[in-house]
């Protein structure tokens, strides 16, 4: 069984596994997947893969999808499409990175940023490439974040989808939000480089959150419905997610963990739904949340 296969599980959960669909057929086409509004709709088995790996995947999806934009823009891709199976792509594949700074599972500043400089851009073609790449990496920063702390409540079903690998998908889920974590500090310092490297202005704190005003994909969108019942258990809102910086969403995680392994999943989203059923809007609520839990007889 291959490694693909082994992290497999539910309909959204899994390396090139999204709403069901593998993305070898496409990767084999030399095509990158489009994905589909009805496979938008496509329910999870669980809150976690309904909710949380979901919204990971479409993340990562839209913030590819943005990226092209300014890539056809600046003509360094093209923006036709195909069919592969029945099923839209784009005919040209993105260019991921080759490893070490260029991070090997994102879209590569650097090889897009040599083939610009070939053409001879003006500095201002300069900028927008990097503005545009500065946005992506902020896009999957967030989504990342927003894993981290939405797994922590909304779980695996482990004995209804036992069969279907569920304790399994709970021991991958030890280590999970810690890799995305890790991986959004290393786009950090991905954008971090763009300035120092390609001389790239950083966008401001106030277009970086319009961005991901925009396009971030919170469980809040219509194309997220529940499965057996079971709603999003919202711990920070969109707007939480899009006003916080990412070391202190960081923070946030490791005192949303620590929380509920201290005292227990159940008593936390009991205690969360009562002092916030609809989430908390701002970082600092959720921390004194997590405080008073802390110090009061539960």
């Amino acid at each position: 069984m291959s490694l693909t296969e082994l992290l497999k599980y539910g309909n959204w959960s899994g390396p090139g596994w999204t709403a069901g669909l593998s993305r070898k057929p496409f990767e084999k086409a030399d095509a990158d997947r489009i994905i589909t509004k009805a496979q938008r709709e496509v329910l999870g088995i669980d809150r976690y893969d309904n909710f949380v790996a979901k919204a990971h995947d479409l993340n990562e999806f839209a913030a590819q999808e943005q990226l092209r934009l300014t890539l056809v823009k600046l003509k360094l891709i093209s923006n036709k499409q195909t069919k592969v199976g029945g099923r839209p792509a784009w005919k040209e594949r993105l260019i991921f990175g080759a490893g070490g700074e260029d991070l090997r599972r994102f879209v590569s500043l650097d090889q897009y940023m040599q083939a610009l400089q070939a053409k001879s851009p003006t500095k201002a073609q300069i900028q927008e490439l990097g503005e545009a790449f500065i946005y992506y990496f902020c896009h999957i920063i967030h989504s990342n974040a927003q894993f981290a702390v939405d797994v922590q409540l909304n779980r695996v079903a482990r004995w209804r989808n036992r069969k279907r690998g569920s304790y399994k998908m709970t021991l991958q889920l030890g280590f999970a939000p810690h890799l995305f974590l890790g991986e959004a500090h290393r786009l950090s310092l991905c954008a971090q480089r763009a300035k120092t490297d390609y001389k790239i202005k950083i966008p401001p704190v106030t277009a970086l959150r319009n961005y991901l005003d925009d396009h971030l994909i919170t469980p809040a969108e219509t194309y997220f419905k529940p499965v057996k019942n079971e709603p999003h258990i919202v711990i920070l809102t969109g707007p939480g997610f899009i006003q916080t910086p990412r070391e202190v969403l960081v923070d946030a995680f490791d005192a949303l963990r620590m929380t509920v392994e201290d005292k227990g999943a159940d008593t936390v989203e009991r205690k969360l739904k009562k002092a916030a059923p609809a989430g908390f809007d701002k970082i600092d609520d959720l921390f004194q949340f997590l405080e008073d839990l802390d110090w009061k007889w539960i």
